[in-house]
């Protein structure tokens, strides 16, 4: 690309601070766990080369198939249990290292502390998973997240009543009270169906959750970014510009790099 804005923190940053973390509380012997996927295995290299001369030794870098293959996977945990590294730290996205974590239950590996990176560390299938005991104390990384303002009021008066073709209201509803919308549900189905007039006024901090998702937040960001780029290109006065000679950009011909 011969323009690139990224809007959401380098995995690089990650491996950085993953080190630095690891470094700093002394914990000089690890595993690693990754996924085989460019998430994962570019993460644990960046990971490795950061450790690099900083007295942090790797016993082991075990990656989890896509498969998901039983007997990989156990394998994987087995390497966990026998090694005398008491600390992990993955790479991984949330479904692969779900099948690791349940192999991890039972096993019954317990004395491991887990390190999580952006990809698991927030998702909430673990904080009422069956596997949250063996995970108690986890340190994860997560990406910075804050109030939209005016976003929860404005969810707040969405219905799928009010907007009944808005995928989205559909999605957020079904998020929110745990029900389904689906013109075909079933009544032997594990989800209940939703009226389409739940109370949200009892729901209204879940609403508030979700005005700060943190990817969310990043959206927001980088949409203002942009906006804000153009908007002083636009009002850019001669003289006072950003590039040489205090020049303004051609608004009639603006370049991505501009």
């Amino acid at each position: 690309f011969h323009s690139f804005l990224r809007t959401v923190p380098s995995d690089a940053f990650q491996a950085k601070a993953m080190a630095r973390l690891l470094h700093l509380l002394d914990w000089t012997w690890v595993g690693v766990v990754a996924g085989d996927d460019e998430y994962g295995k570019s993460g644990s290299q960046l990971l490795l080369k950061e450790l690099e001369g900083t007295g942090v030794c790797v016993d082991y870098v075990e990656v989890i198939p896509k498969s998901h293959s039983h007997s990989r996977i156990r394998r994987i945990v087995e390497r966990i249990q026998s090694s005398t590294a008491h600390v992990v730290v993955t790479f991984a996205i949330g479904p692969d290292l779900e099948v690791v974590f349940k192999e991890v239950v039972v096993q019954n590996v317990t004395n491991r502390q887990w390190i999580a990176t952006e990809a698991w560390s927030t998702s909430i299938q673990y904080s009422v998973s069956a596997s949250i005991p063996l995970l108690a104390g986890t340190i994860g990384f997560a990406l910075r997240r804050a109030d939209i303002q005016g976003l929860g009021a404005f969810l707040a008066q969405l219905s799928p009543e009010k907007q009944p073709n808005e995928p989205f209201v559909k999605d957020v509803w079904e998020e929110i009270f745990g029900c389904s919308l689906a013109q075909d549900w079933q009544p032997s189905s594990k989800i209940p169906k939703c009226t389409g007039s739940e109370n949200v006024e009892k729901h209204g901090r879940i609403y508030t959750d979700i005005s700060q998702l943190r990817v969310t937040y990043n959206v927001y960001k980088a949409v203002y970014a942009i906006a804000n780029a153009i908007h002083n290109m636009m009002t850019c006065q001669p003289g006072r510009g950003p590039f040489e000679d205090g020049e303004c950009p051609d608004v009639t011909r603006i370049k991505p790099r501009q």
